[in-house]
């Protein structure tokens, strides 16, 4: 079954008018036409009855109008997911730190402010030592890792860059 005549069966059964289906649909009446008698043939059922030139929906009709919005609007909704998820706007994120970077309000506050900003991302939040973040993040188990400094020396395949800087100071008695 092609997904374009679920589409017309849709408006038709909106409708229930061949020729206002067809002029909403931009396409000649008796094509439209074809269309649903193709869709009914392939189903083995008559979805609409037309009898004194009125068209109405047969039970048949009915019950799969129901599924076949339902299909529409899930086919609508994963093309939608799909240029979100590949524009970055949803999906998971799964970030590692050390544990003592949660102390400091600058991370808290990231994160906060992008999920207010992209409220669609799922993040998934693991802490450990430095040697096991790098191991998470070359393994793909993790997309990104927060840790202190010093670094160590990073392998060729993972970059670096400053999350925040802070002053370090010496405290004697």
């Amino acid at each position: 079954m092609q997904f374009r005549q679920m589409r017309h069966f849709v408006v038709v059964a909106e409708e229930l008018h061949m020729h206002r289906a067809a002029e909403r649909l931009n396409m000649a009446q008796p094509a439209l036409s074809q269309q649903i008698k193709a869709l009914e043939e392939r189903l083995g059922v008559t979805l609409f009855s037309r009898a004194n030139r009125r068209l109405t929906l047969t039970p048949a009709g009915e019950a799969f109008l129901v599924k076949a919005m339902l299909a529409i609007s899930l086919t609508e909704q994963a093309v939608l997911d799909a240029r979100q998820t590949a524009r970055g706007e949803q999906g998971v994120l799964n970030l590692g730190c050390v544990s003592s970077a949660m102390f400091d309000g600058r991370l808290p506050a990231a994160l906060r402010q992008m999920h207010s900003r992209w409220p669609t991302i799922t993040m998934s939040l693991m802490t450990g030592n430095v040697q096991t973040l790098y191991a998470a993040v070359q393994s793909n188990q993790l997309d990104v890792a927060i840790i202190r400094a010093p670094l160590p020396s990073l392998p060729d395949d993972l970059q670096s860059r400053p999350f925040a800087s802070e002053k370090t100071v010496l405290a004697l008695y």
